[in-house]
């Protein structure tokens, strides 16, 4: 038996090594102009990567809706086979879980056809469970906790309740019926913190409030009652900040304000009141840590819609920075960390609309690059920052930057100029083996599936590693193969995701104050790539 746990062990190790050694190899993005995916998918969404690939929704030309996917090269459109009548699979809400390719989607009941549990099982969209027989049951919203996916689902007796999975048949389960017989609790907003799930639900007495489960029936709960009586608190943005969660709430009297929550209910409390009195504005918090600080957007009636910061208490929550000076609102959005450096979209005084950055503080924030609109939907490819916007000459388009003036510019331009290439409100991307894929519509033929490859992938120095972490196993000391100007921060998390202890700029990571066991370290370098290694502690 120990020689059967050795060999575990050992082989293990080698994955980990070999793991280790894939991530000396680093992809380079080429100058290249994007190129169509496939003209036969239309109005492409909800990519998720699978297997390798990236699936996603999209129409055929007879219009119906069908799980996709893609290798880059061509695409396949997984129908089965289905009736004439079929009005397309119509996949939504797509979610990896246990090395299966979970989500909605419909099959035919009588002369209806209802939306149900299925899967991915190779070739064709196959169904897990008919929670609702003769009716439609609509999972959605899944969130994975303890080895199972918890989602909202209808079975006709109770209403829309919590239910879990574990991807079989008999192992698709009611969880809890929140609301009785009275009503749809409709749990949403899943979050995984502290050893437990907390969700959003709706009960007839108390309305939408804050919830929490340990995967047990008498272990789902309501935490708190944030606003009395029957109402909508509009819970939404759950973000980890200094071991706790923060999000976004609205009651009666304060407001939509920053709430903070340890998972109880004494540590569930509003944060501080930023615009006094019963105000309702809807929009983005958009919580982001940058340099051990909690980045935000509010609004008040002195400045509008600006940036804001905490350290996680009332007393060290202030405005940051009046970008547009007076009622009018800069209107921050996209926060997203680059070259040690907070980027957004916003604009400023004199209507100055572009790119943004910020290093913390007054002095250091300025505009990287004025466009004739906000910088949106900011993300990061092989190393450089991508987002979409708006100049004087050109509709919406696709840009990249280096983070300087000279080195942003237009992926690709259209005719006519003045064109969205990128939609507005659809405009969706998703990384797989180092190709972007996006929606854009370049050639007038509608919204599409396009894609940015590097020309190669190209081995570096291995001096030059940013992710190898020794020794495994470790007793007291773990090294990573930088240099501390190259590390934003290592995260460690135990073997069920519960996060542990940071270190900002550090590569020498001290272990010894934690128990034997399995441990996950994630790094995250300047440039915001990261790897998660598994690390065993003797």
């Amino acid at each position: 038996m120990k020689q059967q746990l050795l060999n575990k062990k050992t082989g293990n190790l080698k994955t980990m090594a070999f793991m280790a050694l894939n991530l000396f190899f680093v992809t380079h993005l080429m100058a290249q102009t994007p190129a169509l995916v496939s003209s036969d998918a239309t109005n492409p969404k909800y990519f998720t990567e699978y297997d390798g690939k990236l699936f996603f929704n999209a129409k055929d030309t007879d219009n119906k809706e069908w799980l996709w996917s893609t290798d880059g090269i061509g695409t396949t459109a997984h129908k089965g086979t289905v009736p004439v009548d079929h009005p397309g699979s119509q996949p939504q809400d797509l979610t990896v879980f246990n090395n299966q390719l979970i989500f909605s989607s419909v099959l035919k009941e009588g002369t209806k056809w209802n939306r149900e549990l299925f899967e991915f099982d190779g070739t064709a969209p196959s169904l897990i469970k008919n929670i609702q027989a003769n009716g439609e049951s609509a999972p959605a919203g899944f969130g994975e906790f303890k080895n199972k996916l918890y989602f909202a689902a209808d079975d006709g007796q109770v209403g829309t309740e919590l239910w879990t999975t574990d991807g079989t048949s008999s192992g698709t389960q009611l969880l809890a019926n929140l609301a009785l017989a009275l009503d749809h609790s409709n749990p949403h907003n899943f979050f995984e913190y502290d050893e437990k799930l907390l969700f959003v639900a709706n009960d007839y007495y108390f309305g939408h409030e804050l919830y929490s489960t340990d995967g047990t029936t008498s272990g789902t709960l309501r935490i708190t009652d944030i606003l009395p009586g029957w109402g909508d608190t509009l819970i939404d943005e759950f973000t980890l900040f200094k071991d706790k969660v923060y999000f976004v709430a609205y009651e009666l009297t304060h407001g939509r304000e920053p709430w903070i929550t340890d998972g109880t209910e004494s540590g569930t409390y509003m944060l501080k009141d930023i615009r006094p009195g019963l105000t309702f504005n809807y929009h983005k918090s958009e919580f982001t840590e940058y340099e051990d600080k909690l980045y935000f957007t509010a609004i008040d009636d002195t400045h509008g819609q600006e940036i804001w910061v905490t350290d996680g208490t009332e007393n060290g929550l202030e405005l940051f920075l009046d970008l547009y000076p007076g009622i009018n609102s800069s209107a921050p959005t996209g926060f997203t960390i680059y070259k040690d450096k907070l980027f957004f979209g916003a604009r400023s005084a004199g209507n100055n609309r572009g790119l943004f950055l910020t290093d913390g503080t007054e002095a250091g924030t300025s505009i990287v690059k004025t466009a004739s609109s906000k910088a949106e939907n900011l993300f990061i490819y092989d190393q450089k920052l991508f987002f979409t916007a708006k100049d004087g000459s050109n509709g919406r388009q696709l840009w990249l930057s280096d983070g300087t003036a000279s080195g942003t510019q237009m992926v690709m331009t259209v005719d006519p100029l003045n064109k969205d290439a990128i939609p507005e409100d659809d405009f969706e991307y998703a990384v797989v083996d180092g190709t972007l894929y996006f929606t854009a519509d370049y050639d007038g033929s509608g919204l599409k599936l396009w894609k940015l490859t590097g020309a190669a992938l190209n081995v570096e120095n291995q001096t030059k590693s940013e992710f190898l972490a020794y020794p495994n196993p470790v007793q007291n000391i773990l090294h990573v193969a930088s240099t501390p100007e190259n590390i934003q921060k290592v995260d460690l998390f135990s073997i069920t995701g519960q996060s542990l202890k940071t270190w900002k700029k550090q590569i020498d990571i001290d272990m010894s104050e934690f128990a034997p066991g399995l441990y996950f370290i994630k790094i995250t370098t300047i440039e915001n790539h990261t790897a998660i290694k598994q690390i065993i502690k003797n």
